[in-house]
């Protein structure tokens, strides 16, 4: 949430949803509050793949890396990281790392992301599972 207008009691905030939250000020003063930009103005964000075991792990490290290089949101000045972080007999989840200072448009930047991995995955023969299959 972004803090839109500060008054004596309450704060209110707007949500990337664009509904507006009021926060007494106390919970402001007394609880832990997430800042993810203080001090830089890329966010890292996050896409779970889970696919098929007989895959190709280099050609599917390649799909995820291209799919967030090519997106004009994500930050290229930061790392672009591929992780494998679980394998089963049923799939393998991979996760795509990726960084970017529009964070109020994220979730439609990993959508467009998840389309472009989509269609690279089905152009490159490469199955996907469900993360319900371990």
């Amino acid at each position: 949430a972004r803090i839109i207008q500060i008054n004596i009691r309450t704060s209110k905030a707007r949500t990337v949803g664009g509904n507006t939250v009021i926060i007494p000020n106390s919970k402001l003063t007394t609880e832990n509050v997430s800042h993810w930009t203080m001090h830089n103005k890329s966010v890292r964000f996050s896409i779970d793949v889970y696919v098929q075991p007989d895959s190709n792990t280099e050609q599917l490290k390649q799909v995820l890396y291209d799919a967030a290089l090519k997106h004009n949101a994500v930050d290229k000045r930061k790392n672009i990281v591929v992780l494998l972080e679980e394998f089963t007999d049923k799939n393998h989840h991979y996760r795509l790392f990726f960084w970017s200072e529009r964070i109020w448009e994220i979730e439609v930047i990993k959508s467009d992301i998840r389309f472009a991995i989509e269609a690279d995955l089905r152009k490159n023969n490469i199955a996907r599972s469900s993360p319900k299959e371990k």
